[in-house]
């Protein structure tokens, strides 16, 4: 990561709510807090779900429901949740599928 990298982890109540994923990215964000922020853009049909989902992880969130989700959705071409796109500081694409790394690296994912 190069220092105040972002990523978008895309998420919804029917996608990832499985923890060991959810705790894998938790690992990187962990060991790369100082070079990197994650922000959750949720597709969470309810606030209930969004809020509960939300208290669990470290990181920032779009607020629930907010307008910019659907324009980022479509800005990084997703096309399914979970997904979890890597920036450079200047907004430009990194890695466009982070969650296979997360998932494949665990917490050393992005440490080169």
């Amino acid at each position: 990561f190069q220092p105040s990298s972002s990523c978008f982890f895309f998420q919804a109540e029917d996608g990832i709510r499985d923890v060991e994923r959810s705790r894998g990215l938790g690992d990187v964000y962990k060991r790369q807090e100082q070079l990197m922020e994650i922000i959750m853009v949720s597709f969470d049909k309810t606030k209930e779900a969004f809020d509960e989902f939300r208290k669990s992880l470290p990181w920032i969130a779009l607020p629930f429901g907010d307008a910019k989700r659907d324009a980022l959705k479509k800005e990084h071409n997703i096309i399914g949740i979970p997904h979890l796109v890597v920036l450079k500081p200047d907004g430009t694409t990194i890695v466009p599928n982070g969650r296979a790394d997360v998932q494949k690296k665990k917490a050393q994912a992005y440490e080169e």
